[in-house]
């Protein structure tokens, strides 16, 4: 069985603050593919609910310095799964802002906090040893358990399609773009945004961005 790697963006993040080269430092292995989601929540009076997550700037290790974009753990729980072709995987959500054109926003090279508006997304970045020939993933399921965001201890379901994005490759891997999803059963439109620039190549990394209303769907 192909063993499913959960990279962290944070990874992509340090690699452009530092100059590193992101197909040297970041994807040296065999060839993988690539698949960004960002979800934001929020209450009926437009409320960020995920905002007191990242506002913790919680840090898993007290002696380093800067803000690593980590979610307490202890928050939340999220299990991915691809198109019921492999059993379920514990993950991990990033905390990162983002602004109304859904560009990552800039972060202080003091601390890496952020000091600008902007609005705090979950991100989950996948990536897996990518298969000949695999040019669709339907659907990629989500289950993410959360309180601080949706205000109960049940679990919530996110399934997204993806099919690969031939306008996106990259040297050692394949984009894919989500092309719909739902939220709990009900269809919500996927927002195509920049999660990340790469300094040293001139280019810039495409995620996704599911906006949901707690106990509504946003189209």
């Amino acid at each position: 069985m192909k063993i499913l790697r959960f990279a962290t963006l944070l990874a992509v993040i340090v690699a452009s603050m530092t100059s590193c080269n992101f197909k040297d430092d970041w994807y040296s292995e065999p060839t993988v593919d690539m698949f960004v989601i960002s979800i934001c929540v929020r209450d009926s009076a437009g409320k960020n609910l995920v905002a007191p997550l990242g506002e913790e700037y919680y840090n898993s290790d007290p002696n380093r310095t800067k803000y690593r974009n980590e979610v307490d753990p202890a928050k939340y729980s999220l299990t991915v799964s691809l198109a019921g072709q492999y059993e379920s995987y514990q993950a991990s959500f990033l905390s990162i802002k983002f602004d109304d054109d859904y560009k990552m926003c800039p972060q202080r090279e003091s601390d890496w906090k952020y000091d600008v508006d902007g609005n705090w997304y979950l991100v989950s970045q996948l990536s897996k040893a990518s298969e000949q020939n695999q040019a669709v993933y339907e659907p990629i399921t989500y289950i993410v358990r959360c309180s601080a965001v949706f205000g109960d201890d049940k679990e919530h379901k996110i399934e997204a399609w993806w099919k690969e994005d031939k306008d996106r490759a990259v040297t050692s891997g394949k984009y894919f773009e989500c092309t719909k999803a739902t939220f709990d059963g009900n269809p919500i439109t996927p927002v195509k945004g920049v999660t990340h620039y790469d300094n040293s190549e001139s280019r810039d990394f495409v995620g996704y961005f599911l906006n949901i209303v707690r106990g509504v769907v946003l189209e």
